[in-house]
């Protein structure tokens, strides 16, 4: 749900930009200052985020997703105010994330909802050289779901999809794989009470060619 408010709010934040750079004569320099102050206000909000209760929040972080578009916004309103050249180009930078956009949508969302550009806002695991299992980013399940992707720098190509152990995985351990073929993951979840704290276990077996449909194989 995150992902697609983001990418709501993003969007909109491109049309009100080319609105306000299109529709605007001018704008007063002071008025213009108030919502910079605004903009960078954010910016400090996230800072402080980062710096102090990081480790207590989620991986989402909504205050750099309002410095993102609020700068997209002011860069429209940039060339309608008499402000210093150099504070146009600053703002005006924030114009090129649309090429991120283009490039790879989801990786530019995650990247405005927590500062980290990388490909989801979960859990990642190494499995063996390029191959990586990531949680994915939305589930229509009652529990999370995984890929299994291949990196080839800063690309990667995501072999299969949705594919599910018993819980949301705390860590994980290959028990086979072989190249070209097929991989076995034993992933491990674990349930906290207040008198204990229960760990399972779920393996599936998971091809390393990409396939129309995802055969996983499940063993309780």
């Amino acid at each position: 749900m995150n992902l697609y408010i983001a990418i709501i709010l993003y969007i909109l934040s491109i049309v009100a930009g080319l609105f306000l750079l299109a529709s605007v004569k001018t704008i007063p320099k002071r008025r213009f200052f108030l919502l910079a102050a605004l903009h960078f206000f954010f910016l400090v909000i996230f800072v402080l985020v980062k710096l102090i209760a990081y480790k207590s929040l989620s991986e989402t972080n909504w205050s750099f997703l309002l410095f993102i578009c609020s700068g997209i916004v002011l860069a429209g309103l940039a060339w309608r105010s008499s402000v210093p050249a150099l504070l146009r180009f600053y703002f005006s930078a924030f114009a090129f994330t649309l090429i991120l956009f283009l490039f790879s949508p989801s990786r530019l969302m995650v990247f405005l909802l927590s500062g980290k550009y990388t490909e989801t806002l979960g859990s990642t695991f190494p499995v063996r050289d390029e191959y990586f299992l990531e949680q994915q980013n939305t589930s229509s399940t009652a529990f999370p779901t995984y890929k299994l992707i291949q990196k080839h720098g800063l690309f990667h190509q995501a072999i299969q999809r949705d594919i599910q152990f018993k819980g949301k995985l705390d860590s994980i351990r290959i028990l086979e794989f072989t190249r070209g073929e097929k991989t076995i993951i034993r992933g491990y979840s674990s349930s906290i009470t207040y008198v204990s704290t229960n760990t399972d276990s779920a393996d599936a077996t998971v091809p390393l060619v990409k396939m129309n449909q995802t055969t996983i194989e499940r063993r309780f």
